[in-house]
């Protein structure tokens, strides 16, 4: 599955990869490969990252615009 964005021809610039929620099927390849390790089951993600949930899911759902006004930070 190819569900982390953006892909090297999509990239402008964003800060972080994000999982798109609709493609993601839960197969955990992506796991072990992460350089950070910041890859885990919803109901396993440690506290101190559980805003980044939210984050992922907005940065579909929201304009370039309303997530750096929401979050503060470019996507």
């Amino acid at each position: 599955m190819d569900c982390i964005h953006p892909r090297t021809d999509e990239d402008k610039g964003e800060r972080l990869l994000y999982i798109h929620p609709d493609e993601c099927i839960d197969c955990g390849a992506c796991e072990p490969v992460c350089p950070v390790k910041a890859i885990s089951p919803e109901d396993e993600v440690p506290a101190q990252w559980k805003a980044y949930i939210e984050m992922n899911a907005d940065y579909y759902k929201l304009s370039h615009e309303a997530f750096k006004e929401k979050w503060g930070v470019e996507p």
